[in-house]
């Protein structure tokens, strides 16, 4: 948990560093500071989601799939399937609908402490701290190319 927690904290200096720092204009060939911070924050976070669910219990990693597989589609734009006119859901509209939910369940009494707590954090980031692209595309790509599920998958199979 230490490592998780030093790499929170790493997170959260470069969170700040793309929200308030100073960074040179995109230049012609294409080099973009900003958004190559905003894709390495981005790439911790998939790692330290990953690091959650292999903290769950078997019931929770299920839980965790399921959560990535539902947001990966509601959060997509090309795939979006409910919202107003098929808008899809933000990252955070999500992120808070399914903490409600965890939520509710644990309290409820059909998760274990440890369980909602690494489902929680695993919410938190995957989907409340991600910062998304300016370009919807490059979002929609993020998600296809989210390494998530490849990760866990191979797990399992060894």
């Amino acid at each position: 948990m230490s490592d998780i927690d030093e790499r929170l904290n790493n997170i959260k200096v470069k969170q700040n560093q793309y929200l308030y720092g100073k960074f040179p204009p995109k230049d012609e060939s294409g080099y973009d500071a900003r958004e190559l911070v905003r894709q390495s924050i981005n790439a911790d976070l998939n790692e330290i989601a990953t690091q959650y669910m292999k903290m769950g219990s078997p019931v929770a990693k299920n839980v965790m799939m399921e959560i990535f597989k539902e947001g990966k589609d509601l959060t997509k734009s090309n795939n979006a399937t409910i919202g107003v006119g098929a808008i899809p859901l933000t990252r955070t509209q999500y992120y808070q609908q399914k903490r409600e939910e965890i939520t509710q369940e644990w309290v409820a009494g059909g998760l274990g402490d440890r369980d909602a707590e690494v489902i929680l954090a695993f919410l938190d980031a995957k989907f409340n701290q991600w910062i998304p692209s300016q370009d919807t595309k490059r979002n929609d790509d993020e998600v296809d190319l989210d390494s998530i599920l490849n990760e866990i998958n191979n797990e399992e199979e060894k």
